[in-house]
């Protein structure tokens, strides 16, 4: 019993689970007891949980393969808060929605991508796509006045060109989700199980937390945890990126 991070867990309030007229029977193995109508979380099985999701992305990490992250309530809180989150995902490459998941998202995402780079970018012929922030830029600037017609007004334009705008506000995340992710690592799925059950049909494991409420059947790597505080999402999310970031070191220490 590892006790630092059991009082670390604890002091977080990872034990804490939802009210208890809300449960999935499935989840009552890793309920301790309750207290003030809400179920208690055994922090014991947490860890267990826990360790062996991290020997997981550790594992993932040896292999340099690409990560996934959802967390639907990001979008919520404040913008340094999210900017957090971003920078540690944008500077290791991964991928990630915090918006509420639309159906297909993963499966249909490459083919909608690609009809966009494609109408961007005719000459390459959709055959490889390797382009910077800069010329993107100027490419869809160079787009919005070439498919202006006369007598148009640029309001109007821009509405009828806004999924390109929009493909290009969220290019952080588009441009590393080129092929489908290795892992999806769920910090709050508000519970929301269309992601998770999007995931479990295209074979992608998944990682994450699992409250009282949500059914723990989906998650390839639960851990039984409180998942509505920002404070544990963020403990987790750098544990999760500490595990990946041992295992690419480790295998960078092999060569």
């Amino acid at each position: 019993m590892n006790l630092k991070l059991l009082n670390i867990f604890y002091e977080l309030g990872v034990h804490i689970g939802e009210p208890t007229n809300k449960l999935y029977p499935v989840n009552s193995f890793f309920i301790s007891g309750t207290r003030n109508n809400l179920h208690i979380i055994n922090l014991e099985i947490t860890i267990f949980f826990t360790r062996k999701a991290c020997r997981f992305l550790k594992f993932i990490g040896s292999k340099n393969n690409h990560l996934f992250f959802y967390y639907s309530n990001l979008n919520l809180l404040d913008k340094k808060l999210v900017s957090f989150f971003v920078y540690h995902i944008y500077k290791n490459n991964h991928s990630f929605v915090f918006n509420t998941w639309k159906h297909g998202l993963l499966s249909n995402f490459n083919m909608q991508a690609l009809d966009i780079l494609f109408d961007l970018f005719p000459e390459k012929k959709k055959t490889n796509y390797n382009f910077n922030f800069t010329s993107l830029l100027f490419r869809l600037i160079f787009f919005s006045f070439k498919t202006k017609e006369i007598g148009i007004d640029w309001f109007k334009h821009l509405k009828l060109i806004k999924k390109y705008w929009r493909f290009f506000t969220f290019y952080c995340f588009f441009k590393n989700l080129n092929v489908v992710p290795d892992v999806s690592i769920i910090i709050n799925s508000n519970k929301m199980i269309t992601p998770i059950k999007e995931c479990n049909s295209l074979k992608i494991p998944v990682v994450g937390l699992v409250d009282t409420d949500t059914n723990i059947k989906y998650f390839t790597y639960p851990i039984p945890s409180n998942d509505n505080s920002f404070l544990i999402s963020s403990f987790f999310f750098l544990l999760f990126m500490n595990s990946y970031s041992h295992g690419s070191l480790s295998n960078l220490e092999n060569y």
